[in-house]
């Protein structure tokens, strides 16, 4: 039987196969929806830098509509430049612009992945320099896992593979409760107090929402941020910040490089925009970014309310 993400994709509307829309200006964004500059290392923008190929059926899928093979990086100068993944059914596609985001495009991930193939290049932002997260997404129903699984899908994460799995990620529970956290190699425990939790609202399937995370820079007892729609934490925690830790790639779409296991830990839905700076933003410069976000994609604080309905 086919893949239900093969037969939606009839809807989607595609580019020709292996074209690639480059940002005219590399990163410049539109005014008056400006972005700190500062510190910032990926900006994944579907309407930019996006690779699309035809995919054989290699999974015995049947012959698919094309997919994306590439994500790049339209911050200048970045490391990281771009991400890609040619694991025969485990990639995105891109959707039709959507009217429900002011006609921009996402990527619809369905137990797919896109990483980076830099191995070290995240490393220092949960050793030292802090971070921020932000992403633009709207979760789809989620496929119930089983342990040890169970509620890991996984919206993004650079965690090494073994043995205790250090760096940051986030992703949502089974019931499209949000979460985030750090982890800095210490112990192995999916949550305790050098992997602390953060937990978030359930988001409403369907529905685009801003969310962002933060971690203050230095050592030692540092403090973690989860933001779901506004500039309010959802959740704090403190991070153990571990200077020997040592993460990995980065992956969007789940929460690392799983050769092991590939789509086991990965999200159902639609990212419309992914920002990561190496430090965390100050308050104001939160606002602006969410602002920015919020008045490009169209999402003001009544959508954002109604995309965290879903409990909280």
């Amino acid at each position: 039987m086919a893949n239900p993400k093969r037969l939606i994709a009839v809807l989607l509307s595609v580019a020709a196969g292996g074209a690639t829309t480059a940002h005219p200006n590399a990163w410049a964004p539109e005014t008056p929806f400006a972005l700190p500059a500062a510190g910032l290392l990926v900006d994944l923008d579907p309407r930019y830098h996006v690779r699309i190929e035809p995919r054989p059926d290699l999974a015995g899928e049947g012959f698919g509509p094309d997919e994306v093979a590439v994500w790049g990086n339209a911050t200048p100068g970045a490391a990281l430049r771009e991400f890609s993944n040619f694991r025969p059914g485990g990639r995105p596609l891109q959707s039709a612009p959507l009217p429900e985001i002011a006609g921009h495009r996402a990527i619809v991930f369905a137990e797919d992945e896109l990483v980076s193939s830099d191995e070290d290049a995240l490393d220092h932002l949960t050793t030292g320099s802090g971070y921020t997260w932000m992403i633009v997404v709207a979760p789809d129903r989620q496929t119930p896992t089983r342990p040890p699984f169970a509620g890991v899908n996984a919206l993004f994460g650079n965690l090494r593979n073994g043995p205790q799995f250090e760096g940051f990620w986030a992703g949502l529970d089974d019931d499209t409760a949000v979460w985030a956290g750090a982890r800095n190699g210490r112990s192995f425990g999916r949550w305790n107090a050098d992997n602390p939790k953060l937990s978030g609202p359930r988001l409403t399937e369907g529905a685009f929402v801003i969310l962002a995370g933060r971690l203050e820079a230095g050592r030692g007892a540092r403090r973690s941020e989860l933001f779901a729609g506004s500039t309010v934490p959802v959740a704090t925690a403190t991070f153990p910040v571990v200077t020997a830790a040592d993460p990995s790639r980065l992956a969007i779409g789940q929460e690392r490089d799983a050769t092991n296991h590939p789509g086991k830990e990965s999200f159902h839905g639609r990212i419309a925009r992914f920002l990561l700076w190496e430090r965390p933003l100050s308050d104001p410069e939160l606002a602006q970014a969410m602002t920015a976000l919020g008045g490009l994609y169209g999402l003001d604080g009544k959508a954002a309310a109604a995309a965290v309905a879903g409990g909280g």
